[in-house]
């Protein structure tokens, strides 16, 4: 199962990240995706994102409310 985790700032970041290591323990043949870990440098990362994006069947959003 494809996992497509979307966050925005340090603050959700920071959350998402822990999401990403714990949901695997949880849910065994998930595959969550993150951008700032599954994008190599260098990559296009708008082709990236998008093809994720199609093959995922979950999306998770980690907003934020904080203005800094």
């Amino acid at each position: 199962m494809e996992i497509f985790l979307s966050w925005s700032k340090d603050w959700s970041h920071e959350l998402s990240k822990a999401f990403r290591d714990w949901v695997p323990l949880v849910l065994q043949e998930s595959s969550p995706f993150m951008s700032s870990t599954d994008i190599d440098l260098g990559t296009r990362w708008n082709d990236k994102i998008n093809s994720q994006l199609e093959k995922s069947t979950i999306g998770i959003l980690f907003p934020n409310s904080r203005k800094y």
